[in-house]
Parts: C-alpha cells; structure tokens; sequence
C-alpha cells in the first residue's frame, strides 16, 4: 500500500474536548455531528488538551 492509499486520521487538540462544551468544544460537536453523518469524511480523534 503507498502512502497515498494509507487512511488518514485526523488529530483534533480541544482544551475540554467535547465533554465541558464551551464554545469550541460546541463548534467542535457541531463539525464532527456532520462528519458522522457523511462516510467520505476522514477519520478523526478528539483529543482534551487539559
């Protein structure tokens, strides 16, 4: 497999990640509700910085 067939995956840094949901944490809900929904979204992972 080359690198350009290898899946991609998307590293989201977000003080509070999704859980305290301030405002980029709520901006973040609202993008990632929509990747779900679309199966040619890359793969992400929400990771709290806190």
């Amino acid at each position: 497999m080359s690198n350009e067939e290898q899946p991609r995956i998307i590293l989201i840094l977000c003080p509070g990640g999704l859980v305290h949901r301030g405002g980029i944490g709520r901006m973040l809900g609202y993008g990632t509700d929509v990747w779900s929904t679309d199966h040619s979204s890359p793969s992400y992972e929400i990771i709290d910085t806190q």
